[in-house]
């Protein structure tokens, strides 16, 4: 996909699935993204993952980028793929 000169690698369709239903905690009633933001649960403050409490954008997103299968499949692949730069 290419956008005034951008080359833009285009997320793949995945099914429309919350954070909690992929990941399986069983924590989604008590989850600050619950119940309008399972798909955008890295920009909360106050998820869970991995069993502890995740604070900001700021101070989770390397880990999500690094470490979250959902994170990874909701962008289409590794950050660095999704983003064409490698850093």
């Amino acid at each position: 996909m290419s956008q005034g000169g951008n080359s833009l690698k285009e997320a793949p369709k995945m099914d429309l699935v919350n954070c909690w239903e992929h990941r399986k905690c069983g924590r989604e009633k008590s989850c600050p993204a619950y119940p309008h933001y399972g798909r955008n649960c890295f920009a909360v403050t106050g998820t869970w993952c991995r069993g502890e409490e995740q604070g900001t954008y700021e101070a989770k997103i390397a880990k999500c980028r690094e470490l979250c299968k959902f994170y990874e499949e909701l962008m289409g692949g590794p950050a660095w793929e999704a983003t064409g730069t490698s850093g």
